[in-house]
């Protein structure tokens, strides 16, 4: 009974109270979260400057997030620095190859700079993901896309897929219709 009875405190004894690699992790990558929100919520109510702050420290505890590097690019591009949007979309996809919401972010900065044929190759890619939740906008932009560079029967293509996925797609609708 001794013996048990030391054991039992031995093994008590050993219980550690700190925290662990995996909570500091799990704490690290709920910061990184909330920190990258605040800013995208800063950006936008259209204050570009308060949003610099948070994305600054989501971006010293990983500066290879996908996310973030997204919402720098979409700050940057607020803020009408093309070069710093483009680079930070870049590193997006470089840390986040898979990721369809930021292609779809990147198609529509390179679709705003009129660079058509680049957002149309990023929205091609975007299609492929059968299980993002917004395809059927994705098909409506690359029909848009298409229509600037003059590929009217691809555009139909995209619009008619867009309405296929969800016939509620109002500009898709008017778009295929006109043509």
């Amino acid at each position: 009974v001794g013996c048990l009875l030391t054991s039992i405190f031995l093994m008590v004894g050993c219980v550690t109270t700190g925290k662990t690699r995996l909570s500091e992790n799990a704490d690290e990558q709920q910061a990184l979260k909330k920190y990258t929100e605040l800013g995208l919520r800063y950006i936008q109510q259209g204050k570009t400057v308060e949003a610099k702050r948070p994305l600054k420290r989501a971006l010293e505890i990983d500066d290879k997030s996908p996310e973030v590097h997204n919402a720098l690019a979409i700050l940057f591009q607020a803020e009408k620095e093309p070069k710093m949007a483009e680079d930070h979309f870049a590193k997006a996809l470089q840390y986040g190859p898979n990721e369809t919401r930021i292609r779809n972010n990147y198609a529509a900065f390179l679709y705003s700079q009129q660079r058509y044929g680049e957002a149309c190759v990023q929205l091609e890619q975007a299609t492929n993901d059968t299980l993002y939740d917004n395809r059927a906008s994705v098909y409506e932009n690359l029909g848009m896309c298409y229509l600037k560079i003059a590929q009217i029967e691809k555009a139909l293509g995209a619009f008619d897929r867009a309405i296929d996925i969800n016939d509620g797609q109002a500009r898709a609708l008017l778009e295929a219709a006109h043509i």
